[in-house]
């Protein structure tokens, strides 16, 4: 998690790095993170980083292109389809709903 933590802004973040980094291969990591937390460690990076955005999209400071960015996604169009995919809400109709 200490890792995931300093690095989940950096949008080379991925599941490579992440076996690399702890010393597992894909295959090693993919059945530990998910006998442990059910999830693909794929699926647990783009939720974490999602889970993010949810923050910074509460606090209204950045434009939704500019989060998409800061959270670790090559595209705004592809930050918005995991956002919909995961909370059933665009990040702009997020954003209406909290004003």
């Amino acid at each position: 998690m200490d890792y995931i933590e300093a690095e989940w802004r950096n949008s080379t973040l991925n599941v490579s790095s992440l076996c690399e980094h702890l010393g597992y291969s894909k295959s090693q990591l993919n059945r530990k993170m998910n006998s442990i937390i059910g999830k693909s460690p794929n699926v647990f990076i783009k939720e974490y980083r999602l889970e993010r955005a949810l923050d910074l999209l509460s606090k209204q400071t950045h434009s939704i292109s500019e989060i998409a960015f800061k959270t670790g996604f090559n595209t705004p169009a592809y930050f918005s389809k995991s956002f919909s995919e995961l909370y059933s809400t665009l990040p702009s109709e997020y954003i209406k709903e909290l004003n």
